[in-house]
């Protein structure tokens, strides 16, 4: 679809409903928002990480330090929680392309380097008034019932010569509407989730070939609340397979990008 059937909202337009669990109907309409953001970001994941059998787990499970009857009404049950799940990911992919030279890949980034860096997007397009930063709509994950899509807003720094940095600003999630059935994407306050992701591409001349190397760096911050349904373990474990997975897959699919590139000239 194209940018125009995209329709961006901070708020969802409804109140989704969610499953059932003790002292939920205490918890604020805005707690629900996030956990509910929470979930769906951790269903994305999981369609493409998690395996069948890893969901025998023990559903809604409760903290000790809450009460049978739920948190209070002026608790909110997703900082209050102490359930913050921290994520941190590496990964250097180093590829050697030969007969290229710096010069040659100097040019090739400067015309095309956001088509050779989100080769593992579904489709990019340019967020509108903001020069150098770029939406990257991830190909969309399903689990069950559940669809959802994963869009980032990336900022291209490129230097003169021999590398180029790509940061993650932002990180939203898309869900279908109801009626429309179109993807909205929701972005949520830093305190409930947030993400910090570098990406630098350097190259360098050996003689006749060229060494490339990608490294990517990624921090995640998640703040469940007491009755989300999953283990921190798991939910951790989750993410952390996901992330390496979209790494390395995305890693390898750039360096296809350029390598194809390469053979064309």
């Amino acid at each position: 679809r194209g940018a125009a059937s995209q329709r961006v909202s901070a708020r969802s337009r409804r109140s989704p409903t969610l499953l059932p669990c003790p002292g939920l109907e205490l918890a604020s309409r805005a707690s629900r928002r996030r956990a509910w953001f929470l979930f769906t970001v951790t269903a994305a994941v999981l369609g493409a990480a998690l395996h069948p059998s890893c969901w025998g787990v023990s559903w809604w499970r409760q903290p000790r330090s809450v009460s049978a009857d739920g948190p209070r009404e002026d608790e909110d049950p997703i900082r209050d929680s102490g359930r913050v799940v921290k994520i941190v990911s590496e990964k250097t992919k180093r590829v050697t392309l030969t007969n290229a030279s710096v010069a040659w890949m100097d040019e090739l980034m400067r015309k095309q380097a956001v088509d050779i860096l989100a080769a593992g997007a579904e489709r990019t397009e340019q967020v509108k008034g903001r020069k150098g930063l770029w939406h990257a709509y991830m190909k969309p994950t399903r689990m069950a019932t559940w669809r959802n899509q994963v869009r980032l807003a990336c900022e291209l720094k490129l230097a003169r010569s021999r590398s180029v940095n790509v940061n993650v600003v932002s990180f939203e999630v898309g869900t279908p509407d109801k009626d429309s059935g179109e993807m909205v994407f929701q972005e949520y306050a830093a305190d409930t989730f947030s993400l910090q992701w570098e990406n630098s591409l350097t190259w360098h001349q050996q003689g006749d070939d060229l060494l490339l190397e990608h490294s990517s760096l990624g921090r995640m911050e998640l703040v469940l609340p007491w009755w989300f349904p999953l283990p921190d373990s798991l939910v951790s474990a989750t993410f952390r397979a996901g992330i390496q997975r979209m790494v390395s897959d995305g890693q390898s699919k750039v360096a296809d990008a350029i390598e194809r590139k390469l053979h064309k000239t």
